[in-house]
């Protein structure tokens, strides 16, 4: 067996770092909180569900289509789709390992961003949402990501971005300020975002950040026996709340709930690109 071979055999058995497992503060995703100061209740380590890698129907989520931003090839190996939130602050956290994520694996990987605004907690998120498509339809994909790279480094999140730091924005992303005004005002694009949160919904998302990673290669379940160990740990934790992690060995998918760092991500990948 070569270095390389090994190497991937031990990935396969190691459990994450304990910094990725003592998540308490990484985790809050949208409508869910966790709460930081709660003490677990005592759990059977041998419980039917500890660690169970099941959760959101992600095999159901529809496949990547030319109406998606896509950032980096749509042949890549691993494809993420993140739904999010411009005013998440977990959602800002992990807009920064996502690029991190890039930058580490080239024409590997594929970052595909769909909206999740969670109206019950952040009012102005889907007029934010709205105007991405709006800067989308004007400039197209690469004006997008930078603006969405703009919005995350300008709000300092929960609502807190100046509706008239859009259009400033979307001139910095290489949108006519006026073009950009008349399509946000028109609102024509708000059923692009209630189709996406609707989208979400249906497959059973509750919070943001979620990322689903799609494999080109056949999954095996059996590899990712750290992931079980993570929705193990973190059940122990906080008991009755489902873990973070899904897999769908059959689509060739994995879900992930959370702003997990760039370190539990990389596991993921260096297991998905073997």
């Amino acid at each position: 067996m070569d270095n390389e071979t090994n190497s991937v055999g031990q990935k396969k058995r190691d459990v994450l770092l304990p910094a990725s497992i003592i998540i308490a503060g990484v985790l809050v995703a949208g409508s869910v909180i966790w709460s930081v100061g709660k003490r677990a209740e005592t759990v059977p380590a041998d419980s039917a569900n500890a660690g169970a890698l099941e959760g959101p129907a992600i095999a159901a989520m529809r496949a990547v289509n030319e109406n998606d931003q896509v950032r980096g090839s749509r042949d890549a190996k691993v494809v993420i789709v993140e739904y999010s939130d411009f005013e998440c602050p977990f959602c800002k956290r992990f807009h920064d390992t996502m690029k991190a994520t890039l930058e580490a694996y080239g024409d590997k990987v594929a970052w595909v961003y769909r909206h999740y605004p969670i109206a019950t907690l952040h009012t102005k998120a889907a007029k934010e949402s709205e105007a991405s498509v709006c800067v989308a339809e004007l400039g197209g994909n690469d004006a997008f990501w930078k603006f969405a790279d703009r919005i995350f480094e300008l709000t300092p999140s929960n609502n807190g971005l100046d509706p008239a730091q859009l259009p400033v924005i979307a001139e910095y992303a290489g949108v006519a300020r006026d073009a950009f005004e008349s399509c946000l005002a028109s609102g024509r694009h708000a059923g692009v975002i209630a189709a996406s949160v609707a989208e979400a919904e249906s497959i059973g998302v509750s919070g943001t950040p979620y990322a689903v990673f799609i494999a080109n290669d056949d999954l095996d379940k059996a590899d990712f026996g750290f992931l079980a160990e993570v929705n193990r740990q973190f059940e122990l934790q906080y008991p009755g709340q489902p873990g973070p992690f899904t897999i769908d060995d059959a689509s060739d998918r994995i879900g992930m709930s959370g702003a997990f760092p760039f370190e539990t991500v990389r596991q993921i990948m260096e297991v998905l690109i073997r």
